[in-house]
């Protein structure tokens, strides 16, 4: 009599290891905003939502869950984790259920902006899948929960798979997370060019997450800071994953163009996500490329959370605009405190200042002193 065999179905995901795929996500994000609070609810209508209490963020996830996403995806249980929870994670990133929305169509553009931003963060964290893993989740979840998803509030399992399907196609089989990383290679190499080839590649397919849209940015603000007068270059500017200037290969690079596009991808990033402070900061750092040291402090006021404080990124630009303008009294409080602080590039600044201006001196000289130290 032969034995018979039976294959054990996969355990589900415990709240520890989908903790730790929510810790993995969370690093893509690029923003400083503290993680939410993963809360396990009975009997919920839907898988998982987000919203807020007392200024905290909660992602209530049915207990019933696990157990569907293991029965129906076994081995894959991990990346349907990982698209849930970064489809969530938009919402929190971006703020987008503060106070009660009652406009359905803004909770559907919700809905539709957390699969498409959600999807990238995703793959960006490892967690790749291709469009018919994509299907087949919508489907398991909307069939299981099909009373909780009304609506008014979620667009269709057809609207979803036909608005973000190709989306994940693109991702997957151009391995667009692959290339996007290796330009945050090139991108800490000081390599500009070959990182900025990568994010062009990308944002060529018409894919305009926030995260490719400002990392461009930051390039061609990278790539113009080379060719800027010596004082520009002389101080460290908070231009994400800003690295040790090195001079490139700059022919087929038109300043004046490509600051107008840094400009305009950075706008359309404010757009997307109002809430992405490296977005205010990028900016800001363009305008004291060009010389508009007076639209510093308004730009950078227009990101929410620098209402009631400045971080030290952003008094790094306030006091450099200060420089340039050679109110350099103004300006020395600020580095002043952001070295005793110890922000690494306020330090490198007011080391720099330090040593080219004599402590002797009963006042700071002109900024072309700094340049030259033989100007009158």
């Amino acid at each position: 009599m032969m034995a018979s065999f039976s294959w054990a179905q996969e355990a589900p995901l415990d709240p520890a290891q989908i903790a730790a795929i929510q810790h993995t996500l969370i690093g893509q994000f690029m923003q400083r905003e503290s993680k939410p609070v993963l809360k396990f609810v009975s009997d919920q209508k839907v898988p998982l939502y987000y919203t807020e209490s007392v200024g905290k963020g909660i992602i209530c996830i049915d207990e019933a869950l696990p157990s569907l996403i293991a029965k129906n995806f076994e081995t894959k249980q991990e990346r349907v984790w990982a698209f849930l929870l970064a489809h969530e994670l938009v919402h929190h990133f971006f703020h987008h259920f503060q106070g009660e929305i009652s406009n359905p169509v803004s909770a559907l553009g919700f809905e539709e902006q957390a699969d498409r931003e959600g999807i990238f963060i995703a793959h960006l964290a490892g967690y790749r899948f291709d469009e018919e893993l994509f299907s087949r989740i919508l489907e398991i979840l909307y069939a299981h929960y099909a009373q909780g998803f009304n609506p008014e509030s979620y667009p269709s399992q057809e609207q979803r798979v036909a608005q973000a399907g190709s989306l994940v196609r693109m991702i997957y089989e151009k391995r667009l997370d692959e290339v996007f990383h290796v330009g945050r290679f090139f991108y800490a190499l000081s390599e500009w060019r070959p990182a900025r080839a990568c994010l062009e590649f990308i944002y060529g397919q018409r894919y305009r997450s926030y995260l490719i849209l400002n990392n461009l940015a930051a390039v061609y603000l990278q790539e113009a800071l080379k060719i800027q007068d010596f004082k520009k270059r002389l101080f460290r500017l908070p231009i994400s994953f800003e690295r040790k200037a090195s001079l490139r290969d700059m022919d087929d690079f038109d300043v004046k163009e490509k600051m107008a596009q840094a400009a305009d991808l950075l706008n359309e990033v404010i757009k997307i996500n109002p809430h992405f402070e490296a977005a205010y900061l990028n900016l800001a750092t363009l305008q004291l490329l060009e010389g508009r040291y007076l639209s510093i402090k308004e730009t950078l006021l227009r990101y929410p959370g620098y209402q009631t404080q400045f971080s030290a990124e952003a008094n790094i630009l306030l006091g450099l605009a200060l420089l340039y303008q050679d109110k350099l009294e103004e300006a020395k409080p600020i580095f002043r405190q952001l070295a005793d602080g110890g922000d690494r590039r306020g330090l490198f600044n007011w080391i720099l200042l330090q040593k080219f201006v004599p402590p002797a001196k009963p006042s700071w000289p002109p900024l072309r002193r700094l340049i030259n130290p033989n100007a009158r």
